[in-house]
C-alpha cells in the first residue's frame, strides 16, 4: 500500500519565505498575486495556519486584513487534525448540513440553506447561481469549523472568499477581489510572525 509522507517544512526562516514566494510570484502562475509582496503575505498567512508555500498560494488569500481560505482547504484541515472529522449528510441544490465529530463524537451540526443566502443578501451573486451546491458547502464548512473545530487554525478566525465578497468559480477560486499589500523595510530580523502580523497590519491600512 502507497505511504504518503508530509515532506517537512523547508521554509525556516523570513529569507527562506520570502524567496520562495518572490519565485512564485515570478513564475506568473498565480494571478492574484503579481507582485512579491502579495505572494509573501498569501505564504507568511497560510504558514500560520498550518498550509505549505504551494497550498498556501493555491489556497490562501488575505482580504481586508482577514485571512481567508478556501473550503476544500478548510475540508482537509479538518480531517488531517485527527482530533475533528465531518461528514456530509444532505448536499443539494438548496441545502447542506454537516455533522462534525470531535475524537468519534458528533459535537454538532452546520447547515445552510438558499434561504440563508437569501436573508443575507447572496442569491443575486453569480457564484450563488452557477454554483448553489459548492457555495452551500463552502458555507456550511466555514460555520461549522468556526462554531465546532475553532482550533484547527490555532484559533485564528478564518473566512471563504465568499463571506468577505469576492467572487469565486466553482472551486472555491477567487476570481475578482481586491488584494492589495506592501512590505517595508525593517533594522532588525523580525521572526516569521512578527513580518506576519506587520503584513497584516499595513495591509489594513
Amino acid at each position: 500500500m502507497l505511504e504518503i509522507q508530509k515532506s517537512p517544512n523547508v521554509l525556516q526562516s523570513f529569507d527562506d519565505v520570502e524567496r520562495a514566494a518572490r519565485a512564485m510570484a515570478a513564475s506568473k502562475f498565480f494571478p492574484d498575486s503579481k507582485e512579491a509582496a502579495q505572494a509573501i503575505v498569501k505564504v507568511l498567512a497560510g504558514r500560520e495556519l498550518g498550509f505549505g508555500a504551494f497550498a498556501s498560494m493555491t489556497g490562501v488569500s488575505v482580504i481586508q486584513g482577514k485571512p481567508v481560505v478556501g473550503a476544500n482547504l478548510t475540508a482537509a484541515a479538518i480531517k488531517q487534525t485527527g482530533k475533528y472529522n465531518y461528514r456530509v449528510t444532505e448536499h443539494t441544490d438548496q441545502k447542506c448540513s454537516i455533522d462534525f465529530y470531535e475524537l468519534q463524537t458528533k459535537v454538532g451540526t452546520s447547515t445552510f440553506t438558499m434561504d440563508d443566502a437569501k436573508a443575507a443578501g447572496l442569491t443575486n451573486k453569480d457564484n450563488w447561481k452557477k454554483y448553489p451546491r459548492n457555495m452551500l458547502f463552502a458555507r456550511a464548512i466555514s460555520n461549522g469549523q468556526k462554531w465546532f473545530a475553532p482550533d484547527v487554525y490555532n484559533g485564528v478566525t478564518v473566512y471563504t472568499p465568499d463571506e468577505l465578497g469576492a467572487n469565486v468559480d466553482e472551486d472555491g477560486n477567487i476570481i475578482e477581489g481586491k488584494v492589495s499589500h506592501h512590505i517595508t523595510e525593517s533594522d532588525h530580523k523580525p521572526s516569521i510572525r512578527e513580518r506576519y502580523l506587520d503584513l497584516l497590519i499595513e495591509a489594513g491600512e
